[in-house]
């Protein structure tokens, strides 16, 4: 179509009275863009919004200057052709999806246009007048267009931006209900955590306490000394429990003899301070209690016998035979709220173990009693002298020292016997039996139920001159202390040889051996003394 209107508007422009010169000038610069446009559509870049815009805002220009250079019909005819322009740039600018570009060439097209109306018309007649009036309008509605478009666009936009702030503020709104549910979830999930946590620590720690236990029991189970016996549940409870002392005191009430066992993390000599302290009594208010006693907050000054030791946290628990009390478990440690509710159950299920335990080694050792020892007197028999004598003499080899042998029996047993009663000689025998064993413990040595109304004592690390005295002690005692039968006092004596290693004997059977003859000799001198081994009484016996 602008070609066609093109043509013509040359025609014309060739047959008229217009000024040769400016008519070749505007016709060649006229043709020049005619053949930009012509390359340009050739190279398809009519298809480019962008460049389309520009060459016809570039012909709208163009076009401008050479109609103000023109009069008459032709101007009037560039006039029309201008407005065609001015259409197809307003058109083009409408359909671009951008309002920013929209106004931008609908305003290049409109000034560019208004430009060379005014020019038109600043040198043209009333008809032309008219025409550009026309056109005025034209663009004056053009432009009413333009801005109505942008005004509904802007409005479609406000709208569109008015219904998304709303979509936005109540999405936000249920994303912060989501956003509180969420961390109220959280939270919830957070604390089922941390009581699955602290759960499972609690289930290790007591799985730890378990198999302590386990193995505390199956390992108490084979343990038959009851001192190896407390050193096993010292050393695990402060291995399981992680204190930093764990002490453990026993009453043995067979030998009437405190036992101790103490591990520690601390250094010193606690256990010489605990045997001390429970030697003062300073325990004995835990023995005569049955309860546990805990504190999670210690005053040391309130427990003499922790001594020195930095202590937070104190347990003591008892150990208890027919609702008694006879031993005590002592757990410290440094830090405060050390223990807890299941550390105490762990420390009862371990009372419990040791008690029976000990039941167990008493057994045992009450077993082994019967094995070694005379059942009636309760001082070891004759077959564990002669199982152990050579070990004795052995270990006097070991020390360098002697060991000195007194055999004795009771004078005239039989006639006891006979005029007493059975029952009156078995309390001879075990009287007997308690002096011996006074003796033996006083001077270190043993004693020893070596036949019917026989008895040994053994005298270890002891010369001959000082086992005499012993041995002297020994008759004394027995002679003048008097035994009654239905209330009449009745004084046995005793027939008493000793005899010593290395210096008389050269083994432990013989020692024996020299010890009885020696006996022999007081029977056969008169009853009633002490005879001492010698070279020259071999001779005589």
């Amino acid at each position: 179509m602008n070609m066609i209107l093109l043509t013509i508007i040359l025609f014309i422009y060739g047959f008229s009275e217009a000024d040769a010169k400016k008519a070749i000038i505007s016709g060649g610069v006229f043709v020049v863009v005619l053949l930009i446009n012509l390359i340009l559509y050739y190279k398809k870049y009519h298809k480019n919004w962008y460049h389309y815009m520009v060459l016809k805002s570039l012909s709208l220009l163009v076009l401008g200057v050479i109609s103000s250079m023109t009069v008459g019909l032709l101007r009037f005819s560039m006039s029309l052709f201008l407005l065609l322009i001015i259409v197809e740039l307003y058109i083009g600018a409408v359909n671009n999806h951008k309002t920013f570009l929209k106004v931008l060439f609908a305003l290049v097209a409109v000034t560019i246009g208004l430009i060379c109306i005014i020019e038109i018309i600043n040198g043209g007649g009333p008809i032309e007048v008219v025409i550009m009036a026309v056109i005025v309008i034209i663009f004056i509605y053009c432009f009413y267009l333009i801005l109505k478009d942008y005004r509904e666009d802007m409005m479609a936009k406000v709208k569109l931006q008015t219904r998304l702030f709303r979509e936005a503020a109540k999405t936000n709104e249920e994303l912060r209900l989501s956003q509180n549910k969420f961390k109220k979830i959280h939270d919830e999930v957070a604390n089922q955590k941390a009581e699955l946590l602290s759960a499972n620590k609690k289930l290790n720690k007591m799985t730890a306490e378990i198999f302590t236990q386990n193995e505390l029991l199956r390992y108490i189970s084979s343990v038959l000394d009851i001192k190896e016996l407390l050193e096993v549940v010292s050393d695990a409870i402060v291995g399981t429990i992680g204190v930093d002392t764990c002490a453990v005191i026993l009453f043995d009430e067979r030998n009437e003899e405190y036992l101790y066992s103490v591990k520690s993390n601390h250094p010193g000599n606690h256990l010489d301070e605990l045997k001390e302290k429970v030697e003062k009594g300073c325990l004995q208010t835990y023995f005569e209690d049955d309860k546990i006693h805990l504190n999670n907050r210690v005053v040391t000054k309130k427990y003499p016998f922790i001594g020195k030791r930095p202590v937070g946290s104190l347990a003591i628990i008892p150990l208890l035979r027919d609702a008694l009390t006879y031993g005590l478990i002592i757990a410290e440690h440094s830090t405060i709220d050390m223990f807890t509710e299941s550390n105490l159950q762990f420390f009862t299920g371990i009372a419990t173990q040791i008690t029976i335990a000990i039941n167990n080694a008493n057994m045992y050792a009450l077993m082994e009693d019967m094995a070694i020892k005379d059942g009636l007197t309760g001082i070891y028999n004759r077959k564990y002298l002669q199982d152990n004598i050579e070990q004795y003499v052995q270990k006097a080899d070991k020390d360098g020292s002697s060991l000195v042998v007194a055999l004795f029996d009771i004078d005239k047993f039989k006639t006891v016997n006979d005029r007493y009663g059975h029952m009156f000689g078995d309390e001879a025998i075990k009287f007997t039996a308690a002096i011996t064993m006074h003796i033996a413990k006083k001077y270190g040595g043993m004693a020893f139920r070596y036949g019917g109304e026989e008895f040994v004592l053994l005298l270890p690390h002891t010369n001959m001159e000082d086992a005499a005295l012993i041995v002297n002690e020994l008759h004394q005692n027995i002679k003048d202390e008097p035994l009654f039968h239905e209330d009449k006092e009745v004084h046995i004596n005793v027939s008493i040889g000793i005899s010593s290693y290395p210096e008389l004997a050269s083994s432990g059977e013989k020692l024996l051996l020299r010890a009885d003859n020696a006996m022999y000799y007081s029977k056969q001198e008169g009853r009633g003394r002490i005879t001492i081994d010698s070279s020259t009484l071999e001779k005589v016996v």
